[in-house]
């Protein structure tokens, strides 16, 4: 049974094109795992981009899907308060989680913009996880 992280850029910045191409690739990767068996999981950023992409694509595969959203009203990076689950709790629990994880990033002028799940790549590769980061 794998946990499969999917994460990366947000819908903010993002060109159609770009959007359409990580669609794909979501389902690439999705048909290397097996929806009776596999898990997939993902920020659910309220700003959209390769985490809606992966709930959409996982749920409609067939997969279990488990979202991590943000509080809505909390949902920068550090925050003090209790109640709080900002992107880096929220970031930080999906690297502990998962089994292996993908980030999605585009390229921009040449250079790999960097995005939230490309943080969270790193600490999923800390934590010994299996990482692949695909340009789109």
């Amino acid at each position: 049974m794998s946990i499969v992280c999917i994460v990366g850029f947000d819908g903010t910045r993002s060109a159609m094109e770009e959007d359409i191409k990580a669609v794909t690739e979501i389902q690439k990767i999705l048909q290397n795992y097996n929806p009776a068996s596999d898990t997939i999981i993902s920020g659910e950023s309220p700003e959209g981009g390769v985490d809606i992409f992966t709930r959409v694509a996982a749920l409609e595969m067939g997969f279990k899907f488990k979202g991590y959203p943000p509080n809505s009203w909390h949902k920068h990076w550090l925050c003090d308060d209790i109640n709080c689950y900002g992107y880096k709790k929220r970031n930080l629990d999906m690297a502990k989680d998962c089994t292996e994880l993908y980030c999605i990033a585009y390229i921009r002028e040449q250079h790999v913009s960097w995005n939230g799940g490309m943080w969270t790549m790193q600490e999923a590769k800390k934590l010994g996880k299996l990482t692949h980061l695909i340009t789109v």
